[in-house]
């Protein structure tokens, strides 16, 4: 068995040795880093000790669990750095095959032809986002720092304010950003926005009506 030796070989041993083959290619030191962190992390969840004690099953719940807490790019980041790993021990003779074999390390875009179908906030939907930002304001207000500073009450009460418009006139972020006092018309028969012609398809301006209640607030 040329194995024999290697088969009680701490595997942190062999981490160490990887991180220093991964320092003589120069690679980056933030690549080791992330790297090795990676590995160590696989190790600490599966307690694994000596190359033997690897087990597939394993694999396949830490990735899933790194899934479950993080995002599918850094699931599939640590799925390459064992699968690198793996190669690195079977292609230097540490072991006689790759013990990450057959790990996926892309995980499927299964969102890729799906068509998903835009649905509108009905009323009650956009009152309890709006009345959201007030009771987070209540919320973190007991907890001091800037909620708690004098005055910041009526910049939440701006951001509502911001919702309603959002919300009733369905401008994007460039055409919100756009708006300036003059182009508000408050009074009158009909409040409305003026919405220059460089946002509209058509390249005239547009009047774009205003809710009452959005108007008075």
């Amino acid at each position: 068995d040329r194995f024999a030796e290697i088969r009680k070989v701490p595997v942190a041993r062999l981490i160490d040795d990887y991180r220093d083959h991964l320092e003589s290619e120069d690679r980056s030191a933030q690549y080791v880093k992330d790297t090795i962190r990676q590995l160590r992390d696989y190790v600490a969840f599966a307690t694994v000790t000596t190359l033997p004690s690897i087990q597939r099953p394993d694999v396949e719940r830490f990735l899933s669990d790194v899934r479950r807490r993080r995002s599918v790019r850094t699931r599939d980041h640590y799925a390459a750095a064992l699968r690198a790993f793996g190669r690195w021990l079977e292609r230097t003779g540490r072991w006689e095959r790759d013990p990450f074999h057959g790990i996926r390390v892309r995980t499927p875009k299964r969102d890729k032809h799906r068509v998903f179908k835009r649905i509108g906030f009905r009323y009650e939907e956009a009152e309890q986002l709006v009345e959201a930002a007030w009771a987070r304001f209540e919320a973190e207000r007991a907890f001091g720092g800037v909620q708690g500073q004098s005055g910041y009450d009526e910049l939440v009460r701006d951001r509502q304010v911001l919702y309603w418009f959002v919300l009733t006139t369905a401008f994007r972020a460039n055409e919100c950003a756009s708006i300036r006092w003059e182009d508000a018309t408050l009074t009158g028969d009909q409040a409305c926005i003026r919405l220059a012609g460089q946002f509209t398809k058509s390249g005239d301006d547009a009047m774009i009506p205003l809710q009452a209640f959005v108007a008075d607030a």
